[in-house]
């Protein structure tokens, strides 16, 4: 049995809470085997997080497997799994393992491996090797707030009156050359047409008055309703 020494691995250590805070970039496991009721929350925060582990690849095609998982297996490191969490079950400690083989296999995906036991290595060689990301630089500089978004400017029809930005003005009180009352046709870049109430879409310019259509061409029946330009 290894002698427990935390020390060397890690950077802070709080007794009084029994925590090991684990700021180091790897963990040795192995010095978890030792048996005190002072590490039951030794890696409490490091789990939270979750530990990346090598393990001995347990069999593949065992979706029978459940319960505190006790058998045999080497210390071949071959498979990367997650330490998850851990617990103690009928007097029996074990680390909750999550593997990357589906829900059907294991325990919905999870396998519950013995824990704190004779072994240097650890069940299935957890113990030699683990380790988990660690943050060594500043943040980066707040880059502030976003810029706010650009304001559209209204469509401008005479020196006094303006149509909402996206929007077409279209003459609806004229005399002669000079136009008395605008209105708004919901469109981009549309055509007024000659009854002054209505407009067509740029893709159909042809006004069809009489038969309240927009048109393509005069010669291309193909075309969609009017659309009306609200007075302002």
């Amino acid at each position: 049995m290894s002698q427990c020494n935390f020390q060397k691995f890690c950077r802070s250590w709080s007794p009084a809470l029994s925590i090991l805070i684990l700021v180091c970039r790897s963990v040795d496991l192995s010095s978890l085997l030792c048996r005190s009721p002072s590490l039951s929350l030794s890696l409490s925060i490091s789990v939270d997080r979750g530990l990346s582990l090598s393990v001995d690849r347990p069999p593949k095609r065992s979706p029978s497997i459940s319960g505190v998982f006790t058998g045999h297996c080497g210390t071949n490191l071959d498979h990367g799994v997650v330490a998850v969490g851990y617990g103690t079950e009928d007097g029996v400690d074990y680390w909750v393992v999550r593997n990357s083989w589906g829900s059907n296999w294991g325990e919905n995906g999870y396998i519950r491996l013995e824990r704190n036991i004779n072994s240097i290595g650890g069940k299935c060689g957890i113990a030699q090797m683990a380790s988990y990301p660690i943050k060594t630089g500043s943040n980066p500089p707040n880059p502030g707030p976003s810029p706010p978004t650009p304001v559209k400017p209204p469509t401008i029809c005479d020196d006094y009156f303006n149509c909402p930005a996206g929007t077409t003005c279209c003459c609806v009180y004229q005399y002669g050359s000079y136009c008395f009352g605008w209105g708004c046709c919901p469109l981009v870049s549309a055509t007024c047409c000659d009854d002054h109430s209505s407009c067509c879409p740029h893709e159909y310019p042809v006004c069809d008055i009489d038969g309240g259509t927009c048109l393509m061409s005069k010669d291309n029946l193909l075309g969609s309703k009017v659309v009306e330009a609200k007075s302002g």
